[in-house]
């Protein structure tokens, strides 16, 4: 199980593959040629409770990341959230807020509060 966590986290985090909007378990299983299965079985071992909260927690990674080096005088938070994966406003918002606790405005301004620099 640990070897195959580290070949699917190897795979997210080099290829990026969670920035595919239409990402999914097949993808991923036909990517690493592994029984998706086995790869449900890994993530959940792992503590995540199934592979779209561990795929939107990549994805919600990837945003905070954007948000730290995006400027936001030039980017929308459409193309930030299209740049992680997300296809629609909505979901991304939702996802944020059950992964965060907060909305994403709520993130940003926090982080404006804390660090000036942030935006």
């Amino acid at each position: 199980m640990e070897k195959l966590f580290e070949r699917i986290e190897s795979a997210m985090t080099e290829d990026m593959l969670f920035k595919d909007d239409k990402f999914n378990l097949s993808k991923l299983s036909a990517t690493l040629d592994v029984n998706s299965s086995y790869i449900s079985k890994s993530i959940r071992h792992k503590g995540y409770p199934n592979f779209k909260i561990f795929l939107n927690t990549y994805r919600i990674n990837h945003i905070k990341k954007l948000f730290t080096e995006t400027d936001f005088q030039k980017a929308t938070l459409m193309y930030i959230y299209t740049e992680a994966g997300f296809s629609n406003q909505s979901t991304f918002n939702r996802v944020f807020k059950q992964i965060e606790g907060i909305t994403p405005s709520e993130y940003i301004q926090q982080h404006l509060k804390t660090d000036p620099d942030y935006l």
